[in-house]
């Protein structure tokens, strides 16, 4: 129930004097025929509504009520009534910094878990070597936190397989690469060097091989590159899928939506990343 007071003061539960309830004095403002506010703001209330507990509200009441008023009067819509009481927004780094303390906090956990299990201040030390080397590749969404451990637990060799790639496809960016495929370099080296050989081999007629993945960095992968092309072939019967993939290797994507023939979980396909 409203307090007698009138529609910008209600009661509290915790304090018998009542307090400003923000909303009820807009309210009041936006109706006139409700409360009519004079020069002094919430001082102008009808004689039915003014009791010994509230005849004499106090300055910061009636100042907080008058700026409300004033505001309401210049706003168009009721974010701009209340934006000078925000908090000033989260600067970008700041959201970039938490996440990074999220990340690392699961992966020291995951890292606990494993067998054998890393000390946290290992973890935070290969992560920061890594992130020295490939900048921004850790990504929980495209791995699952024990991949990620694994994947530190030999720096040196995520950078051998790197390079490896770089040897096959030596145009390609292959930290997009490694990005968009983490899990690649759990892999063993041999197997990672034979398959970008052999999809290397299925772009044979593309004029530029390394421009098509360094466009969809999936077709590394002769499995992706096998579907993909099979995707092309159906969407464009009576085409050669590697003269489209040549001339608009972002025609893939446009067809797929980004997804459908290419994995893009950390579980490969399954529904939930936990460990």
């Amino acid at each position: 129930p409203r307090h007698p007071g009138g529609p910008c003061l209600k009661a509290s539960r915790y304090s018998p004097r009542p307090v400003l309830d923000d909303m009820a004095c807009l309210s009041a403002v936006a109706s006139s025929r409700v409360l009519r506010f004079g020069p002094s703001g919430c001082r102008s209330v009808p004689a039915q509504w003014q009791s010994p507990v509230n005849a004499r509200p106090s300055q910061q009441r009636d100042a907080r009520c008058r700026s409300l008023e004033e505001r309401f009067q210049n706003s168009f819509t009721m974010s701009q009534v209340y934006v000078a009481d925000r908090p000033p927004p989260i600067p970008l780094s700041e959201h970039e910094a938490r996440r990074k303390r999220r990340e690392l906090e699961e992966l020291q956990g995951a890292a606990k878990r494993a067998r054998p299990p890393m000390a946290p201040d290992v973890v935070a030390q290969r992560v920061a070597e890594l992130d020295s080397l490939l900048p921004g590749l850790i990504n929980l969404h495209k791995a699952k936190a024990s991949d990620w451990v694994a994947i530190l637990r030999d720096v040196p060799g995520v950078m051998g397989r790197v390079i490896a790639l770089k040897e096959v496809f030596p145009k390609v960016n292959m930290l997009r690469v490694v990005s968009a495929n983490p899990r690649l370099l759990l892999r063993a080296p041999a197997d990672l060097v034979a398959d970008a050989q052999k999809a290397r081999a299925m772009l044979g007629r593309v004029p530029d091989p390394d421009a098509v993945v360094d466009t969809v960095p999936d077709l590394i992968d002769p499995v992706n590159l096998t579907r993909a092309l099979a995707s092309l072939a159906a969407a464009f019967k009576g085409k050669d899928p590697l003269e489209m993939l040549a001339a608009n290797p972002k025609a893939l994507k446009e067809i797929t939506g980004g997804e459908g023939d290419m994995e893009d979980s950390a579980e490969y396909g399954e529904l939930s990343t936990k460990d």
